[in-house]
């Protein structure tokens, strides 16, 4: 399995967590024919934000499950996206149903405190 990262609002964040996520399942919003993962949590991060949140989902996938995203995607095949250099973050979409049991929250390191001057 494969661990990858969506983006998201905090309420369709919990709906994924209780229920899962299958193609048409989109009524909270995004793309309803798959759902658009990455390989960095980070970049994940930065398409949260673009909907003024903060919320990551690790998605452990099947590469059966996956395509390279036809919308972000840059290599030709699974095996290219995966391995792009350093920095570039891989872009798939999510095709088949999964499970809630294979989706967490990305929990990320918290910022280190600022010093005071």
């Amino acid at each position: 399995m494969i661990p990858l990262y969506h983006g998201t609002t905090q309420a369709s964040a919990e709906h994924f967590l209780r229920a899962g996520w299958a193609p048409l399942s989109g009524e909270r919003g995004g793309q309803p024919r798959h759902l658009h993962l990455t390989t960095d949590p980070e970049d994940a991060l930065r398409h949260a934000g673009e909907k003024g949140e903060r919320t990551v989902l690790r998605i452990m996938v099947e590469p059966s499950e996956i395509i390279v995203d036809p919308e972000g995607g840059v290599g030709a095949s699974l095996a290219e996206e995966l391995s792009l250099p350093q920095g570039i973050p891989g872009s798939f979409a999510l095709t088949r149903p999964i499970g809630p049991h294979r989706l967490s929250l990305h929990a990320f390191p918290a910022p280190e405190p600022q010093p005071e001057f």
